[in-house]
């Protein structure tokens, strides 16, 4: 049974047990779990429908914390710096700590530094998964209405709350400095 709740604290002991939840974010609303639940990831590529061959970003809490699971040089740190206040999100390369599973396969993940008091707060003791809150495919959902149904039934924990932006985050490589997604 999903539970639906304003309640912050409820969310993040949700997480901390592994559980996937649904949550607003600064952009649409994402469905996450911590990166340490391998069996909780998986099931985020089931809930969404989505290919093991696409890979999920992260959110992190600041740049300090992400020096653990990625690899930024110093062209990379200033660029997240100076844009920290966007939502963007960063391809950048990671470390070990960022498993397969998560990057596809692949040596660079996608990573938020969300500017947003309840995502802080949910990514503030470990990096969670953060990955738009739709069928892969479908539109992202820019409100808790635009949800799907049987995405809200197969999360353990749906956070209410607003999205500011309402548009899915740009993507840029830092690797060539590339925008991928507008």
């Amino acid at each position: 049974m999903t539970i639906i709740t304003g309640d912050l604290n409820l969310a993040i002991k949700f997480l901390d047990e592994g559980k996937v939840i649904c949550y607003p974010t600064d952009t649409v609303y994402g469905i996450g779990c911590r990166i340490n639940f391998p069996e909780s990831i998986k099931r985020i590529f089931e809930i969404k429908k989505r290919d093991f061959a696409k890979p999920l970003s992260i959110a992190i809490h600041d740049l300090n914390a992400a020096n653990e699971f990625v690899k930024l040089d110093d062209e990379m740190e200033k660029f997240i710096k100076q844009h920290s206040d966007k939502p963007y999100t960063f391809i950048v390369p990671k470390t070990d700590k960022i498993s397969d599973i998560i990057s596809a396969n692949k040596d660079v993940v996608g990573i938020r530094i969300i500017n947003d008091e309840r995502v802080k707060a949910l990514n503030e003791k470990y990096p969670i998964i953060t990955t738009s809150a739709n069928i892969s495919s479908e539109p992202s959902a820019k409100n808790f209405e635009e949800i799907d149904e049987g995405l809200k039934n197969a999360v353990d924990l749906v956070l209410t709350g607003e999205c500011k932006y309402k548009v899915p985050s740009t993507i840029i490589n830092l690797r060539n400095f590339k925008v991928i997604r507008e």
